[in-house]
């Protein structure tokens, strides 16, 4: 039996990823584990994400951009085996305060979250799937806080405390407009790049970080996994439907010439 971890929200709607396989018997794990995810595992955007192969209880391999290492000299067969595939996302760059030598990596975190905040009030669900849409992975919540906060000393970004939602000042959507109109490639990566380039020339500033708590965190994702779940049961009743045939079109009349007989 082969299962593996969820990616993403979406992701949980066919959890534990359930499959019944049957492949060679390698003894070299980081062939076996190879074997085992070819076709099974999902392609996920980004980088730095990796996979352990976790066989029987026991890490055989894991698997990365970087390729497949060993993690075991022989590969642990049992009577049954059951392989499971353990996801871990790429983390967020670390949120120190601002130096020379962090700035570029830390305003890429920055510019993620700005990407995910639009003109309209944003809440935090909205935030979060946004985020894990495009870079598959989830920020800690240091990295969060840290990030809405130095986009609120920006005046990029600022916040409805009742509602918890967040949205662009005019100064950041003036600025967004400006960085999109600039662009020759559009897609969501080149999107954050150009974001990023501009936030590493700006100005540190002092800033506090913003206030989102883990129970903040637990609510937003269960109310994305609440939508997932019911886009899914929507999909599934769509697909269900019986397709109705098409009428066959009737043969068009064609008048006849007058004989000249």
């Amino acid at each position: 039996m082969l299962t593996r971890d969820s990616v993403c929200a979406g992701d949980d709607c066919d959890a534990p990823h359930t499959r019944q396989i049957e492949t060679w018997a390698f003894l070299d794990p980081v062939t076996f584990a190879n074997a085992l995810s070819a076709g099974y595992l999902p392609a996920v955007a980004g980088s730095g994400h990796k996979w352990t192969c976790v066989l029987n209880g026991v890490k055989i391999a894991e698997t990365s951009d970087a390729g497949t290492k060993p993690l075991t000299r022989e590969v642990p067969f049992a009577g049954e085996n059951h392989a499971h595939f353990a996801y871990h996302e790429s983390s967020f760059p670390p949120m120190p305060a601002s130096t020379a030598s962090n700035a570029i990596t830390i305003t890429h975190t920055h510019a993620l979250v700005f990407l995910a905040i639009r003109e309209k009030p944003t809440p935090l669900n909205d935030i979060l799937l946004t985020i894990d849409g495009i870079n598959r992975s989830e920020p800690r919540l240091d990295e969060l806080n840290g990030s809405l906060g130095w986009l609120q000393a920006q005046r990029l970004v600022r916040k409805e405390e009742e509602e918890k939602i967040w949205l662009y000042t005019e100064t950041g959507a003036a600025l967004w407009e400006s960085i999109y109109a600039k662009m020759k490639r559009r897609d969501i990566f080149a999107q954050w790049d150009a974001i990023d380039k501009h936030f590493s020339q700006l100005p540190e500033v002092a800033f506090q970080p913003d206030d989102v708590t883990e129970k903040d965190i637990a609510s937003a994702n269960r109310r994305n996994r609440k939508w997932f779940r019911e886009f899914m049961r929507k999909c599934a009743e769509k697909e269900a439907k019986p397709k109705h045939a098409s009428r066959p079109k009737k043969p068009r009349k064609t008048k006849s010439k007058p004989s000249n007989h």
